[in-house]
């Protein structure tokens, strides 16, 4: 149980340090807005895993529940 708390402060360094070094390579490259997205769905691609493996959600009703995707 220890060494899972300083493997988590270790991962935490490494992102954050990792999103610095992303942000000044890409700043040059891409706009912010197109930076940010790719952000997002890096993100995105890494959390929806990591979530149906420890919550299991039902999507269907969390699609249901928020009315899919409407922009009101």
């Amino acid at each position: 149980m220890k060494y899972k708390a300083w493997i988590l402060l270790i991962l935490a360094n490494l992102f954050w340090s990792g999103n610095m070094i992303f942000g000044k390579f890409s700043s040059n490259e891409f706009p912010a807005v197109w930076t940010a997205f790719l952000r997002w769905v890096v993100a995105l691609i890494l959390l929806i895993p990591i979530a149906q493996i420890v919550e299991k959600p039902s999507w269907l009703q969390i699609w249901k529940k928020t009315g899919g995707l409407s922009f009101r």
